[in-house]
């Protein structure tokens, strides 16, 4: 065959690649959501600062900032000084395991109190009565900056999947995590190795992956909100520890993501970076 018709097809092939991403940017740029999206954060005790987005299509979510910090202004957010996790008492494990809130006692431990307060609106995000009303929840945590399209690819993740995680960026395992949050000084006082031996115990494999719990995205539903409930029980019980808790409670809970991102979520060109010169008292 000649050059020429080489050289045709190779034309072609481009035109096609090239048409194709022209179309799925402007169908990203156009989409949008089948139900009501809320994106949260939550900052305590100054553990972070609240990041400027420059972003993309912000009014077609919600954005709302929990915290005790009643001079912080952003043109984003919604920022809420309201304590819902001091009010979340009608449920049974808040009676059952009100012995472990030690995890969030002030006077034992300041900074770790402030971080169990925050993470409170990450988990339960379901329990707060202004947030019933939307479809989705997007976390995000405090420390991330979020790329200009985040809120289109994310919309389109929210009307395709149930629940949406991003693969852990180094490990694919508790042990290999609980291992390395030994070595981290907040941590000292929580039985991590009992922890996961518990878990081995009642068989999980740990086999399932490990999650990076800085930025997810879940539907609102019963199922999730069960796992999540569950998933804060553990925080209680156990450890502050997230990474390490729930892989488990989807085990437990014959549940996993049915999308798992696997960019870095520190470090990707379409959802989110962290600058770590920029973290403060991590």
């Amino acid at each position: 065959m000649s050059k020429l018709f080489y050289l045709v097809i190779l034309g072609l092939i481009f035109f096609c690649i090239s048409f194709y991403f022209y179309n799925y940017k402007s169908n990203n740029s156009n989409i949008k959501s089948k139900g009501k999206i809320a994106i949260i954060t939550s900052i305590y005790g100054n553990y972070d600062n609240l990041k400027e987005q420059k972003i993309k299509n912000k009014d077609k979510v919600d954005w709302y900032c929990f915290t005790d910090n009643t001079n912080i202004k952003n043109n984003i957010w919604n920022i809420i000084n309201i304590p819902y996790h001091l009010q979340d008492k009608d449920n049974d494990e808040f009676v059952k395991y009100k012995y472990h809130y030690s995890n969030i006692d002030k006077s034992k431990n300041p900074k770790i109190y402030n971080m169990m307060c925050a993470k409170y609106y990450k988990i339960k995000t379901h329990k707060i009565d202004i947030l019933q009303k939307y479809d989705y929840f997007i976390w995000v945590d405090g420390s991330v900056f979020l790329r200009p399209d985040f809120i289109d690819k994310m919309i389109y993740n929210c009307n395709n999947y149930n629940l949406i995680n991003f693969k852990h960026s180094e490990r694919d395992n508790i042990k290999d995590e609980y291992e390395l949050s030994i070595t981290i000084p907040k941590y000292n006082d929580k039985d991590l190795y009992n922890q996961y031996q518990t878990y081995l115990s009642k068989g999980f494999p740990d086999n399932i992956g490990l999650f990076e719990n800085t930025i997810f995205a879940r539907k609102n539903n019963n199922h999730n909100n069960h796992i999540f409930d569950k998933w804060w029980v553990h925080n209680l019980e156990y450890s502050f520890q997230d990474q390490i808790s729930y892989p488990f409670v989807l085990w437990e809970s014959k549940s996993m993501p049915d999308l798992i991102i696997k960019e870095n979520v520190f470090n990707n060109h379409n959802y989110s970076y962290v600058n770590f010169e920029l973290m403060e008292n991590h």
